[in-house]
């Protein structure tokens, strides 16, 4: 089964597990183990925008050149 992550839920995986529920971090855990995790293109235009606006601040070890 395919598990797409919203905006929030990318966002909470890169740096806030803690605000994931267990079912929430077992359905990604299995969709990264199974090859079936996906998201939609908008979630990275939406976090550039965030970032852009001052409205995220990007830990230290996920700068924009980082990648």
């Amino acid at each position: 089964m395919l598990t797409i992550c919203d905006t929030n839920v990318l966002l909470f995986w890169a740096d806030r597990q803690d605000r994931l529920t267990a079912v929430a971090q077992q359905a990604l855990d299995s969709g990264r183990a199974e090859g079936n995790l996906a998201y939609a293109a908008i979630s990275f235009w939406e976090i550039a925008l965030l970032f852009r606006k001052n409205r995220l601040v990007l830990p230290t070890q996920h700068t924009p050149s980082s990648r």
